[in-house]
């Protein structure tokens, strides 16, 4: 900024400039962060464990995705992509080159269905158009002339009570797969059930 290299640090908007007089508050929220934002936390009540879980588990699949399904492509996978106006948790591709679409909850939403079917539509006119290929996003990786295939990730019990009913009201064109994970995500990340809603159809 204005010709100077600054620094920041801080956690949501509670943002401050790195200045020597204040480098202790920045080793005491490293010590702070350690502790509190990971699986064995003492506190599970603590600000860090419980504030934007689905970004703590977008960053552990993002570390590796292969726990959600193996036949995902390690690297590279983009976290918060956007599309249009919009920003997807993950977008990634198979070894077969299918383009994935992944959408995180770890809290019931009646809008997860609709929601990755908009960003379905957005990443399908991409493709259709050649600009995904275009992009080069997966190091010269041929993109499987296929649409788009959505992941819908979730805690067991995290699923909305009418996802059932709303997955199933998807048109065929769109392969939707409900993957379940266990509850203690945190520690690591296991799938207990995953299910494609156009086999049942």
């Amino acid at each position: 900024m204005m010709g100077q290299e600054k620094a920041w640090f801080g956690v949501g908007r509670d943002r401050r400039p790195l200045l020597a007089e204040n480098s202790d508050d920045l080793d005491e929220l490293i010590t702070s962060l350690s502790l509190s934002r990971s699986a064995t936390a003492p506190n599970k009540r603590h600000e860090y464990f419980r504030t934007a879980p689905e970004a703590w588990l977008e960053s552990i699949l993002k570390r590796d995705v292969s726990l959600l399904d193996a036949n995902l492509i390690l690297s590279p996978i983009y976290n918060q992509f956007r599309s249009s106006n919009d920003k997807i948790d993950l977008l990634a591709i198979r070894r077969d080159g299918r383009l994935v679409i992944i959408e995180l909850k770890t809290n019931p939403d009646r809008e997860m269905v609709f929601q990755s079917i908009d960003y379905w539509r957005k990443i399908e006119l991409q493709r259709r158009k050649g600009l995904i290929a275009a992009a080069d996003l997966f190091n010269g990786r041929e993109i499987l002339d296929k649409p788009a295939i959505i992941y819908l990730a979730a805690p067991a019990w995290s699923f909305h009570r009418d996802f059932e009913f709303f997955a199933r009201a998807v048109s065929a064109e769109i392969e939707v797969w409900r993957f379940e994970l266990h509850e203690n995500w945190r520690e690591k990340v296991r799938v207990v059930s995953r299910l494609a809603y156009r086999d049942t159809l």
